[in-house]
């Protein structure tokens, strides 16, 4: 299982000990500044670590988490469905809009 996580914070560094201890997956953080990739570096499973203004191609995964802050993840969950990511889990409220999450929903099923 290959797990791309979204967020480098307190929710974000769960979800990677759950996939990489627990269930024995790998796991690739994005985030916004590197020196909050230390916490994952320590934990199985652990693979690559990207900022997100440098994502690039990051090949396939089986699912993704967005676990950023609720002011970003609308935009997050966005840049996720454009590198094709077909899975999400979204951590909180994706927005506080209609419109935004019925923007996301059409883009989720314009990928399917």
């Amino acid at each position: 299982m290959r797990v791309l996580i979204a967020g480098t914070g307190a929710m974000a560094l769960e979800y990677a000990r759950v996939i990489g201890e627990r269930l024995g997956g790998s796991f690739t953080i994005c985030g916004r500044a590197v020196e909050k990739f230390d916490p994952f570096k320590k934990l199985k499973g652990s693979g690559d670590f990207r900022l997100f203004s440098k994502l690039g191609d990051l090949g396939a995964f089986d699912f993704a988490v967005a676990a950023t802050s609720i002011d970003s993840l609308y935009e997050v969950s966005g840049r996720l469905l454009d590198l094709g990511i077909r899975k999400l889990l979204v951590e909180k409220p994706v927005s506080l809009r209609l419109q935004e999450i019925l923007k996301l929903e059409k883009k989720a099923d314009e990928r399917e």
